[in-house]
């Protein structure tokens, strides 16, 4: 530090972009005054973080600069090579999701990263595989068979509930598909939705939004757990998401005003009613919204999209109706498609108005 004062001219500036080494820096500060240095500290970002994205966007390969890649129950090994001179390290990763070393789990990789989907944090497990479905169309309904038994991600547990990427977003949106996949699993979203686990004494938290999505074929052997499970979990999130249909199927609960009750205390339940509507309780608010009229192509995947719309409405600050209005128009690009991720810019053009 002293020699960079030194060698600065007279009435010149010096500029430090970002931070120094956390260890001492000797200097005679008095040359900032008897030179006539001017300090400049440089540490915001203004286009660049757009710039990086977008080139993650288009696939700019990051994998040079990443010298080592833990999973998350090794967080502490990471951060020690992390701040360890001798290990040579210039980026450490921490693993967060988990997809099998197999053409599902790296198709599954490079098709979220094309769409600008961060999948840095994802596992690559070489021990068991990529869980899938698949839709079966038949002349009455579509059918998905699923194969996600001891998959990839069903080995995810409750240490997950550690990781940095959970304690940044304004939303962290979870699915009753997740607990019931495992019993690792469903203590997982425990951590995540009942205890908060990720966020601790914070000030500042994320709003934690969680859709039921109750599939019986996932819970097969273990049906009588889904319903407290899935209840239990519902009633201690923030936002709910959860089908009229199935609400019935689980607690026996039908109309949408008893299924708010049975939720509560969660502050804001959307009880979604096929092509009837959706609608919202919260604070003693009921807002309803009709579904568009739609000529369905394929109904499933329609639940997420609306989910998705609805989400997009409260990072956008948009009115409940409007958020409601949202997830109809997603969730009817989604009916009119059989695509597995379809277009919905001109739907989520709402939120950019």
């Amino acid at each position: 530090m002293g020699a960079v004062l030194r060698a600065t001219a007279r009435g010149g500036t010096v500029v430090q972009v970002g931070n120094l080494p956390g260890t001492a820096a000797p200097a005679v500060l008095g040359d900032l005054v008897t030179r006539e240095i001017t300090w400049i500290g440089s540490y915001r970002f203004v286009d660049e973080i757009d710039d990086a994205l977008t080139a993650l966007r288009d696939g700019l390969d990051i994998s040079p600069v990443i010298t080592h890649r833990f999973p998350l129950d090794q967080a502490e090994q990471a951060l020690t090579v992390a701040a360890d001179p001798a290990s040579a390290s210039s980026k450490v990763m921490l693993r967060l999701s988990r997809v099998g070393d197999d053409a599902f789990g790296w198709r599954i990789r490079s098709e979220l990263a094309a769409r600008g989907v961060e999948v840095g944090a994802v596992a690559v497990d070489t021990a068991h595989p990529a869980g899938v479905y698949f839709k079966d169309p038949g002349p009455d309904a579509t059918r998905p068979p699923y194969y996600r038994s001891g998959s990839a991600a069903a080995h995810m547990g409750p240490e997950l509930a550690g990781a940095p990427e959970l304690r940044g977003p304004r939303i962290v949106h979870v699915s009753g598909i997740t607990a019931a996949l495992s019993g690792r699993c469903a203590r997982l979203l425990e951590e995540i939705v009942v205890h908060r686990t990720p966020w601790g004494a914070a000030e500042r938290r994320p709003l934690v939004s969680f859709d039921v999505n109750h599939r019986p074929a996932l819970w097969s052997g273990r049906n009588a757990d889904a319903a407290p499970a899935l209840r239990d979990l519902a009633r201690a999130a923030d936002l709910v998401f959860v089908g009229r249909d199935e609400a019935e199927d689980l607690w026996g609960t039908a109309h949408p005003d008893d299924i708010a009750s049975l939720l509560a205390p969660a502050p804001l339940v959307v009880v979604k009613d096929a092509e009837h509507g959706a609608t919202s309780y919260a604070a003693g608010e009921v807002t309803f919204a009709p579904a568009l009229t739609v000529e369905v192509v394929e109904p499933v995947g329609a639940g997420d999209a609306f989910a998705a719309g609805y989400l997009s409405g409260v990072l956008a600050d948009l009115d409940e109706p409007s958020r409601l209005r949202l997830g109809h128009r997603t969730a009817a690009t989604a009916l009119r498609s059989r695509d597995d991720i379809p277009d919905l810019s001109e739907a989520l053009a709402l939120t950019r108005r």
